[in-house]
């Protein structure tokens, strides 16, 4: 889709005013008129599976967006200071939790992702039983923190992991080697 959203594409959440939210199959937008929603607050939460998203840098702001997209999770996978005008994992945890949202801070530095990195995820993806957003600085590290983590799960095949990260328009082609490894 480009461009705001039809009003008819809409499934409006009047809860919000007197802003309205504004839920696509693809992108949350927020306006203060149902006919003024302009462009997606959050661009899109990316799906690797049921239940499990990915997306860039959020915002504070976001969490609240995160919770109404039915979000009970945030796993934060960006080291704080890793880059100038990012918020800090404290700012963020503090906006979670004042959205209902569960916060978790599991830093991965980018390019630098390790197995102990995996392993602490895994311990933590054994307790999701709902909906898990995990972001970073565009995805990347997220989706390569989940792949490696279903690779060694053995939860899926490698074609289907490979899959599924493309779905959600990333390329795990690189990473296939170390996949392999799990």
């Amino acid at each position: 889709m480009s461009g705001p959203p039809r009003l008819a594409e809409c499934v409006l959440q009047p809860a919000y005013a007197p802003a309205f939210l504004c839920l696509t199959k693809k992108n949350l937008y927020l306006g203060a008129d149902p006919f003024l929603l302009r462009k997606p607050v959050v661009e899109r939460f990316r799906y690797l599976a049921p239940g499990l998203a990915v997306a860039a840098q959020l915002q504070p702001s976001d969490m609240a967006l995160a919770a109404a997209a039915g979000f009970t999770r945030v796993v934060n996978n960006r080291p704080d200071g890793e880059e100038a005008g990012q918020p800090n994992g404290d700012s963020m945890r503090q906006a979670a939790e004042a959205a209902g949202l569960e916060y978790h801070y599991l830093p991965v530095l980018s390019g630098s992702l390790t197995d102990a990195n995996v392993t602490e995820f895994a311990q933590l993806a054994q307790t999701f039983d709902s909906p898990v957003l995990l972001y970073c600085r565009s995805g990347t590290r997220c989706a390569h923190l989940w792949a490696l983590q279903q690779a060694q799960a053995g939860a899926q095949t490698l074609e289907q992991i490979v899959a599924a990260a493309a779905t959600a328009g990333y390329d795990l082609q690189g990473l296939l080697p170390r996949m392999r490894e799990q």
